[in-house]
């Protein structure tokens, strides 16, 4: 509250002429007190908007308010009036308005069938003079909604708390107790269930409002707002709701500013890259676009902070409108490379100059800056001027000063001339010390040229005017250079009047911490009722430390739903206040995937988003919104704990939006309101897993487990959204296409609708679009309408007017996950079902119609009833620049594929077996996946659910095709119970490069990559096809296998492998550990191979495919023989470390269900180096098998105490091939079985396969068998292949090999159980030419595999890669 308090209240009023600008609709009272005139006046602008006066000679109103006053517009309504001596009634439609002036004058106004009145001013004390502004008093109404006031402290409801008016630089402040923060609006809405209000003040002078926090025995429980100086003008706007109250105040202050399309995509940000001098910061930023592509995280706009303005020497300040030519050398070049990376530039400016600007002196002769009256100087203060806190002196921009107003229009022209895209004007809440400073008032831009003595005060004039100036000045520079594109100015201070130059405002500098993601959604909610619509929060928080992975995620996760989606800090601390720390989307590897699913949600939902804020452009409605919004007859959004807008919030009509704000939480709770009338209500769908349909008007509890379902996030049954691709996209209002960005081309509508039959009831959506860019652009609205039978959702749609041709043609629908209904369109021939399964006649094969593109089946199987799906495209193509980067979204493909070519990724040589070269034709267009599916299960998907098998292939990491794959003997066995897949992934160094400098650059494990994507198919697939997703087993062979045993360890254990189930055979994969050493090695030779010595990944994109694979392939052949020179290796993210120890120590998935864990009985045969014929060559094999410095940590003699040589007594080896051949088989084989057996050893069933010879990879033909092999006359081999391949049916489809397992061929199989901890493992099933036996596993002994644990374990810490 001011200090001191001087309250007079006017009460001798008399009625007099009102101004004829309507006489008949306007009211104005004089008060001839103390010396002064105090003039009142009523005024009906609209029919439920209404502006108040309360002004007197002392106290004039400011000439430039923040808003002008409107032309009076009643029209069709009829106004009534009555009157006596001292009251008159006015009545438009049904709003009523009163005013008596017995005392002070007394506003009532009500709504028709409404007992009490909406707004009541306090009597005897309603409109007083204090000191030098005024205070207005109204009535409280208790147990209400209070909200507004531009950005307020956490909760939503202002009710019983008291603010300053006014804004200032709140740094890391605390969302619930801090006041003021940024924004300079007073107007505050009151909602009821039964009507509201809004009262806006149009002052730009500081105030304070007490919303029910002062009460008085005398007076009772009131609201006051006092303005510290001048008149008032207040505006009191009444409706039903509270979007009416809103819509009615754009109509005042201005609707919503168009925001560039890209602007609703991830912005990012951080203090710490413009204030680089080593790295360059240019170099820096071309770093993060480049780890961008890396990671695969779409990203739209980089706010550059004021670093680029710092002097390049002594005293280092922001100067701002001036480049640091070391840190952006060339800032032309340095823009345009960053346009070609898709990414526009939000350059920060800031509205004061420090003494050592350059321009300083001539800013100040030319009165640019305020006058201090002591002095007749320019006023000085100290500013921010360097690190965090840190301040020189300096003078602020005096926007009413007409060459300080054109100073900066000059300054943002030049910025924009030279590339940058949009002007961030930040630090603008002028907390200047002194209210005296005097303006120049010479600004052409002013509404009145005429002034009153004192009124050149900025106490008087108000601070927040210069926000709303310099907002002015930014947005008239911008479109000075370019009147047909939209100016974007991003405001940190912002008044009512500011937004009419400004896009897009932010909360400022938020900490880190749980709270103030919590609280941040209250300030979204308020900010949108003040029309702050383009609005956002920086995500994890701008000061504090930096996030936890939880938060950060929860917080993504949330900000991926909201206006806005910036990234932005500035993370100081007492050793580093100058450059900081920043968040980055990837910083923590185990959440960087779903960090990523959540950003390419919000680029796939962004047509909503931008539908949203045109709406909101049009209309004035907040794109997000309270709970009660819309639903204002539900009794329950009325209670204290839903007013307080924290935890959820509606996002447009369609999605409902819940926050977690605690760390663990794996359940939340919900309210889902009800909408006005019973007849429209028909609940919601869970967008999350399980899916479920919800009525309206209950409290629900669902699950939001951070690392799998993330946040809540419901549908309103009976809408739809408009969805795009995962990515950023071309807005075609676009000229330039510098980042070869590919078109809006595609739109489809996720659809939401009843579960049931909506007797012949026709759900409809609009939507809007234009081009994205213009600045007066044609707008037009789509319209989708559906409606449901038991078995069919019919959806047609139409584009309504507005003149923008859409570059998209067709609509998909997309309906909800598990919902297996058909789509018609009786009427339109472009609307497609995203999904579903096409059979046509007899005869004909059928069609699998994806979201993405259509597939026919190329073969049918009569005999066993199988259909096979070749090559159905699960990715882009892997060539050029999407070379080792996980795998990219297939583009639509409007045709109907049907190719059966056996096409493979490209594949390594064998020839370091001794073999010829066994490359097949092939192509890095190659992530394509083989279907093998029952005949039975396509003629009636919706009601099946088999399980689904995903098969993976081997070859040593270099070679192998899904083509060697055909599940069709499976199928068979399973009597058509089981959908098999066989995909490709990519190979050689193509799937595998690995190395620092990889990890850098590119996507290691691109094959591993390939893999997941894969099994996601699956998940999203899967239900349409008949199968279930949750019951998704996968089966692999050698390199296959080793892929299989990876994915449990992904991210530390915290990645969903997507599957329940595993057979691994000979699970093989080559340890490896030094990234920076052995595995940097074989990269540089590969680099150097292919020409591209030092010249890193951007050059061996260039590189063609051929010269890569002869370079891999001479790589691979100076491997140690039985290891290969690519393959999955630790990477720091996907793979933290050795996989064996991330399983010994715990860090991994833990809910498979069953797993077969399996070797041969003769692994290594084919693979040893037999040029290994001494004890001296053994050392000399371990010692080029393993980096020297294990080695000589004594490690070669561990080694050979286990593995003894021929001639030491008790040695196991015959020769020095045995222990060349079993320490290989251990290390690369077999005892990465043992580890998998030892993870899920309640649940793992293991075997060696030792028919015929048991050579490694004997065990493939007979998983794939055709053979039937139950009859009696089958032959003794055909039997037993069809009893070992009926185990792995069994298992595939109940968990258990036993149950379905050919009773006359094989014998029960126990678990391993504790036995697997014994030295010989036991039981282990033992498939021989003789049948099926229990033994003892003689092979990957303990001891040994032991030893090769403690080896990996200690060798990571000598060479420094702890995990």
């Amino acid at each position: 509250m001011k200090m001191p308090q001087r309250e007079y209240v006017p009460s001798s009023y008399s009625l007099v002429e009102p101004e004829p600008r309507s006489p008949e609709t306007a009211v104005k009272l004089s008060s001839q007190e103390k010396d002064a005139t105090h003039i009142f006046t009523l005024e009906a602008i609209r029919p439920n908007l209404f502006r108040t006066t309360f002004i007197s000679t002392t106290h004039p109103l400011a000439p430039h308010r923040s808003a002008p006053v409107p032309s009076v517009d009643l029209g069709e309504v009829k106004s009534k009036c009555t009157e006596s001596e001292k009251s008159k009634t006015y009545t438009f439609g049904d709003i009523t308005v009163n005013l008596s002036w017995t005392s002070s004058p007394l506003v009532e106004i009500s709504l028709s069938g409404v007992d009490e009145p909406i707004h009541s001013d306090l009597p005897y004390r309603s409109y007083a003079i204090d000191g030098d502004g005024i205070a207005h008093y109204t009535k409280y109404k208790k147990n209400t909604l209070h909200a507004g006031l531009g950005e307020k402290p956490a909760p939503l409801n202002l009710s019983n708390r008291s603010f300053r008016i006014g804004a200032t630089d709140s740094f890391g402040y605390d969302v619930y107790r801090t006041d003021p923060l940024y924004k300079h609006i007073p107007f505050l809405i009151n909602a009821t269930p039964t009507g509201c209000v809004g009262l806006f003040s149009t002052s730009h002078s500081r105030g304070f409002y007490s919303v029910g926090s002062e009460m008085d025995g005398l007076w009772g429980h009131y609201k006051v707002y006092r303005q510290e100086y001048g008149g008032l003008e207040e505006y009191v706007i009444v409706g039903r709701t509270i979007q009416e109250v809103v819509q009615t105040y754009a109509v005042l202050v201005g609707y919503p500013k168009l925001v560039p399309r890209w602007a609703f995509g991830y912005i990012a940000g951080g203090m710490k890259y413009s204030m680089l001098d080593e790295p360059r910061a240019s170099e820096a930023l071309m770093s993060f676009a480049a780890k961008l592509k890396h990671h695969d995280i779409p990203c739209s706009g980089f706010q550059l902070s004021s670093g680029y303005t710092v002097a390049e020497t002594e005293p280092k300040t922001r100067n701002v409108f001036t480049w640091n030519r070391h840190r952006f050398p060339d800032p032309k070049g340095f823009l345009d490379a960053f346009h070609a990376q898709g990414i526009r530039v939000i350059a920060n400016v800031k509205p004061y100059v420090l003494a050592n600007h350059p321009e300083y002196n001539k800013l100040a002769d030319a009165g640019a800056f305020f006058t201090d009256p002591r002095t007749q100087k320019n006023a000085v203060a100290r500013l921010w001027s360097a690190g965090g806190g840190e301040s020189g002196v300096g003078s602020h921009i005096d926007f009413t000063s007409a060459f300080g107003y054109n100073w900066w229009f000059e300054g943002v022209k030049a910025l924009r001339e030279v590339g940058i895209d949009v002007v961030w004007n930040d630090n603008n809440e002028y907390t200047i010390p002194d209210d005296d400073w005097e303006c120049k008032l010479d600004a052409p831009v002013l509404r009145s040229s005429e002034f009153l003595d004192g009124q050149k005060r900025v106490g008087v004039l108000g601070r927040a005017i210069h926000a709303e100036l310099m907002a002015k000045s930014s947005h008239d520079a911008l479109i000075s250079l370019d009147s047909g594109r939209r100016p974007f100015v991003l405001t940190r201070s912002a008044t009512a009047g500011t937004m009419r130059y400004a896009s897009s405002s932010w909360s400022g500098d938020n900490v880190t911490s749980w709270d103030s993601m919590r609280g941040s959604t209250a300030l979204s909610l308020t900010a949108g009722m003040c029309l702050l619509q383009c609005y956002g929060h920086d995500v994890g928080g701008f000061e504090g430390p930096q996030p936890e992975p939880e938060l950060l995620l929860r917080w993504v996760q949330l900000a991926a739903y909201s206006p806005r989606f910036a990234i932005n800090c500035y993370k100081t601390s007492p050793q580093d206040n100058t450059v900081g720390d920043v968040i980055e989307p990837w910083m923590y590897p185990e959440i960087t995937g779903l960090v990523r699913k959540a950003i390419r949600r919000r680029y796939e939902i962004l047509p909503y988003l931008y539908s949203l804020a045109l709406e909101s452009h049009k209309f004035a409605l907040p794109p997000q919104r309270w709970i009660g919004w819309g639903c204002e007859d539900d009794p329950e959004v009325w209670s204290a704990q839903l007013m307080d807008g924290e935890t959820q919030s509606w996002l447009g009509q369609s999605l409902l939006v819940g926050s977690v704000s605690e760390p663990g939480m794996s359940k939340a709770r919900m309210y889902l309101p009800k909408v006005r009338t019973k007849q429209d209500d028909t609940g919601f769908l869970n967008l999350n897993a399980p899916y479920q349909h919800l009525e309206s008007g209950q409290w629900v509890e669902l699950d939001v487990e951070w690392d799998t379902v993330g946040i809540t996030v419901l549908a309103k049954v009976g809408t739809a959204i408009p969805v795009s691709k995962q990515c950023q996209t071309l807005s075609s209002g676009e000229q330039e296409n510098e980042a070869d960005l590919p078109l809006d081309d595609y739109r489809a509508v996720e659809i939401f609708p009843p579960q049931k039959d909506s007797a012949g009831r026709v759900f409809e959506t609009r939507w809007y679009e234009d081009d994205g860019i213009s600045a007066n652009p044609h707008i037009s609205s789509f319209i989708v309408r559906y409606s449901t039978t038991e078995s069919e959702v019919i959806v047609h749609w139409e584009k309504e007017n507005g003149g923008f041709d859409a570059p998209w043609k067709e609509l998909h629908v997309i309906l909800p996950v598990g919902d297996e209904r058909r789509v018609t369109s009786p009427v339109n021939a472009g609307v497609k079902q995203s999904t579903g399964i096409e059979v046509g006649a007899p005869g004909t094969l059928p069609v699998i119609k994806l979201d993405y593109g259509s597939f026919r089946a190329t073969k049918y199987d009569q005999a066993n009833d199988v259909y096979t799906f070749k090559n159905i495209r699960f990715g882009a193509s892997t060539a050029g620049q999407n070379r080792w980067k996980a795998p990219q979204a297939p583009a639509f493909d409007h045709g109907v594929s049907s190719d059966d070519s056996a096409i493979s990724c490209p594949q390594g040589s064998l020839v370091a077996f001794g073999s010829a070269d066994v490359r097949a034709p092939a192509s890095e267009d190659c992530l394509f996946l083989d279907l093998f599916i029952p005949g039975k299960l396509l003629s009636n998907p919706k009601n099946s659910s088999v399980p689904v098998v995903l098969n993976i292939y081997g070859g040593a990491y270099i070679f192998g095709s899904k083509n060697l794959l055909d599940g069709t003997g499976p199928i068979k066995r399973a009597n058509g119970q089981m959908i098999q897949i066989s995909s490709n992934y990519r190979v050689g160094p193509f799937g595998f490069l690995a190395g620092s400098t990889t990890e850098e650059q590119a996507t290691p494990n691109a094959g591993i990559w390939d893999q997941i994507v894969a099994l996601e198919w699956i998940q999203k697939y899967a239900p349409m096809l008949g199968g279930n997703k949750d019951d998704v087993s996968i089966w692999g062979e050698s390199a296959g296998a080793g892929s299989i045993w990876l994915h449990p360890i992904l991210e530390g254990g915290k990645r969903d492998p997507l599957f329940k189930k595993a057979v691994i055979q000979s699970p093989a994969l080559n340890p490896q550990w030094d990234r920076r050493g052995q595995i940097e090695n074989a990269y540089k030779r590969f680099e150097d191979l292919s020409g591209c010595a030092g010249r890193g990944i951007a050059c061996l994109r260039s590189v063609s495919a051929d010269k890569l694979n002869q370079a891999g392939n001479t790589v691979n052949g100076e491997a140690v023989r039985g290891t290969f020179g690519f393959g999955p290796q630790p990477d720091g993210k996907l793979i933290l470390q050795a996989p064996a120890l991330e399983y010994a120590q715990g860090n991994y998935w833990k809910n498979l269900t069953s797993v077969i864990s399996s070797h041969t009985a003769n692994e290594a045969e084919v693979f040893y180096d037999r040029s290994v014929t001494s004890d001296e060559t053994w050392e000399a094999y371990l010692r080029k098998l393993f980096p020297a410095a294990v080695v000589n940590a004594g490690w070669d003699k561990k080694i050979t105490e286990i593995y003894k040589s021929p001639s030491t007594p008790g040695s196991s080896s015959r020769t020095q091939g045995d222990r060349v051949r079993d320490s290989l088989r251990d290390l690369v084989f077999s005892c990465n079985a043992r580890t998998f057996a030892t993870a899920y050893k309640d649940r793992s069933y293991n075997i060696q396969y030792s028919v015929g010879t048991g050579l490694h990879g004997s065990d493939v033909a007979p998983t794939y068998s055709n053979v039937d092999g139950s009859s009696p006359a089958a032959s003794s081999a055909d039997k037993n292949t069809a009893g070992y391949q009926s185990y792995l049916v069994s298992h595939a489809l109940t968990g258990d090999p036993n149950n379905l397992r050919l009773k006359s061929t094989t014998i029960q199989w126990e678990t391993i159980g504790d036995g697997v901890g014994l030295e010989k493992a036991y039981p282990v099933l033992n498939a021989a030419d003789s049948g099926f036996a229990l033994i003892q596993d003689e092979q990957n002994l303990k001891s040994h595999c032991d030893l090769w644990l403690d080896f990996l374990e200690d060798a990571q810490k000598i060479q420094g890669y702890t995990r």
